[in-house]
């Protein structure tokens, strides 16, 4: 076997070189394609499609910001088809009013010790308007409620709410309702924790840690809140029309930059990364569909080129299945070394642009996981599912849900007043992806 590769020394040296580039390149891709996935399959913790959200400026003369918003509230709540209305200081994916700060347990310390959580700020009832999924503990008592800022100098609350992965980094397996934890705030206050919440990300995972580390306060009155209106199941666009329309009685001469369902906002915000996942997986079906035709095409090549030698061996009695465990074992001998030195080559290219493109390491581990026989359907369905917009459908609705999908303009927003670009379009890389909401 190694005599007849070494006279066909050109051939043998193509398959190897085609094979090491093919591999390094398509690890790299598929690296970057799972780090895309695992952006946009993320879980913002809220009730996704009853929950809308309206921010408006403007306020009538004579009244105080407070009192504004205590009447708007009122009238939202007083529309028709909401079910829940609230108002919160920021809300997931929507790079508004991102504060972080630093977290300990009672008995560690705020410098060493510490943990960077994200902040939230709710108004009464904001839990039932988002939706969100209270895994242990209550939700916050009326008499908790204060006034608080965090550019103040009053005291924070003295009771928080925290998302579990927080509860498991600062307390473990323990459960953390009744536990006080400190806060990197004026004066190092303590609060009790008297609730933990299932998952609740942050207003920008770009910037933010994507942990889910995040302290929710209970606060009167939200100084430049969001409106959050919770609909009717099947009356979202009603409610949301409503919504505005209540918001518009109180006061006329309101400026709306913002009235969407969250549905809209979580398809804007990953609008760039799912046009990613598209050309990254397309660009990886074709380079491995290229090396695969330029190897059997070689293969064929070579075949051909020994035909003489097969007829000979046919006629001195082997069996046509000793001949095709030839060529396999043969065949694999090219394409093993060629396999490590495309596995070589991919950690160097990943270094080469970890220091150009600041992409993230490939792990020897994840080398390990794309090994196993599985991995192709696996990380195909959530491909699948990713460009879908949904995370938990069967494959074979998620195959419908794409071949019936037409790259036509959405309506992505429902702009109230204004032409106000959304906050997301600057890191959308292709705009032939459109993501429409069902």
């Amino acid at each position: 076997m190694i005599r007849a590769l070494t006279k066909h020394r050109l051939p043998v040296f193509l398959i190897i070189m085609e094979v090491a580039l093919a591999c390094g390149v398509v690890i790299n891709t598929l690296h970057l394609l799972s780090e895309y996935i695992d952006h946009v399959s993320v879980q913002t913790g809220i009730e996704t499609n009853e929950v809308a959200w309206l921010q408006s400026s403007g306020v009538v003369s004579g009244t105080t910001p407070a009192v504004a918003a205590d009447t708007d509230l009122a009238a939202l709540q007083r529309a028709p088809n909401v079910i829940h209305a609230a108002i919160v200081s920021a809300l997931p994916l929507t790079d508004t009013s991102a504060y972080s700060f630093k977290v300990a347990s009672a008995g560690q310390d705020l410098v060493s010790g510490a943990t960077s959580s994200g902040m939230y700020f709710w108004g009464r009832g904001a839990m039932s308007a988002l939706g969100v999924r209270l895994v242990s503990g209550r939700d916050f008592a009326a008499q908790e409620y204060v006034e608080y800022s965090f550019f103040g100098t009053t005291p924070p609350p003295t009771s928080v709410l925290i998302t579990k992965a927080l509860a498991t980094r600062l307390f473990g397996a323990d459960s953390a309702v009744g536990k006080r934890i400190r806060l990197q705030l004026n004066g190092d206050p303590t609060a009790i924790v008297v609730g933990v919440i299932d998952q609740l990300v942050s207003p920008s995972l770009h910037y933010q840690t994507k942990d889910g580390f995040n302290v929710i306060f209970p606060v009167r009155h939200v100084s430049g809140g969001i409106f959050i209106v919770r609909a009717r199941a099947g009356q979202e666009d009603a409610a949301l029309a409503s919504a505005k329309a209540a918001l518009y009685a109180t006061n006329p001469s309101r400026i709306l930059t913002h009235a969407e369902r969250f549905k809209v906002t979580e398809n804007d915000y990953f609008r760039g990364d799912r046009s990613m996942v598209w050309t990254l997986s397309l660009l990886t079906g074709c380079l491995a569909l290229l090396t695969a035709v330029g190897i059997v095409s070689i293969s064929n090549y070579w075949v051909v080129q020994r035909r003489r030698s097969i007829g000979i061996r046919r006629a001195l009695g082997a069996r046509r299945s000793e001949i095709v465990r030839y060529f396999l074992i043969e065949n694999l001998a090219i394409v093993f070394p060629g396999a490590l030195l495309g596995l070589m080559g991919a950690i160097g290219l990943n270094v080469v642009m970890m220091h150009w493109f600041e992409v993230s390491q490939l792990p020897i581990w994840w080398l390990a996981d794309r090994a196993d026989p599985t991995f192709s359907y696996r990380s195909g369905r959530r491909t699948l599912a990713c460009i879908a917009g949904k995370q938990d459908l069967p494959l074979g609705d998620i195959w419908r849900r794409i071949t019936s999908y037409h790259p036509s303009p959405c309506a992505t927003s429902q702009r109230v007043s204004g032409d106000f670009q959304n906050p997301h379009m600057d890191r959308t890389h292709f705009g032939w992806i459109k993501d429409c909401s069902t």
